[in-house]
């Protein structure tokens, strides 16, 4: 089973980025954090590759708690291909 989900759309001309992370992935807090700055990482060091006007929303699923950087820079590297 994904544990993220991904909706991708084109318009304007900057690049956009946002993170759904729901209690149902964790209880804490400070693990939802933990989750959307791996992301953010992840996401910021493949900026160049992607497209101008690239929005994309995570929709991040249970299975993402505990998970490494080296895990969601895998995942991206899939989503850009």
């Amino acid at each position: 089973m994904a544990w993220w989900g991904v909706i991708v759309w084109k318009k304007d001309k900057d690049k956009k980025f946002g993170w759904v992370i729901s209690k149902k992935v964790s209880k804490k807090a400070v693990e939802r954090n933990k989750i959307k700055r791996l992301l953010a990482e992840a996401v910021r060091r493949k900026l160049e590759r992607l497209a101008e006007g690239t929005r994309m929303i995570f929709l991040v699923k249970r299975g993402a708690a505990g998970r490494k950087m080296a895990d969601f820079e895998n995942e991206i590297n899939k989503l850009i291909k």
